[in-house]
C-alpha cells in the first residue's frame, strides 16, 4: 500500500474523488484518512484466452490474483 499525503480535509475529499473516478473503490473513510483500493479484475483479452485454453479455471485464477495484488492507496491528512 503507498501512502499519499494531503494538506487538509478539502484535499482529502478531491484526492479521492480523484481515485474514485479513476475506478477505485473506497473501503474505509474518517476526517483525515482514507483508503482507496483499485477495482481491477485483469485484462478482457487475457480472460478470454484462458477461457479458450483453461475452460474457464484459469479465469478463477486470473482474476482472483489481480484482485489481490490491486492496488492501494491510503490518503492521509498531513499534521503540521
Amino acid at each position: 500500500m503507498r501512502t499519499r499525503y494531503v494538506a487538509g480535509q478539502m484535499e482529502l475529499e478531491t484526492a479521492v474523488e480523484e481515485y474514485v473516478q479513476r475506478g477505485y473503490d473506497v473501503t474505509t473513510k474518517t476526517d483525515a484518512r482514507a483508503v482507496c483500493e483499485a477495482n481491477d479484475w485483469g485484462n478482457g483479452w487475457v480472460h478470454l484466452l484462458l477461457l479458450i485454453f483453461t475452460v474457464g479455471f484459469g479465469n478463477v485464477l486470473y482474476g482472483l490474483y489481480r484482485i489481490m495484488t490491486a492496488d492501494k492507496v491510503e490518503v492521509v491528512v498531513r499534521d503540521e
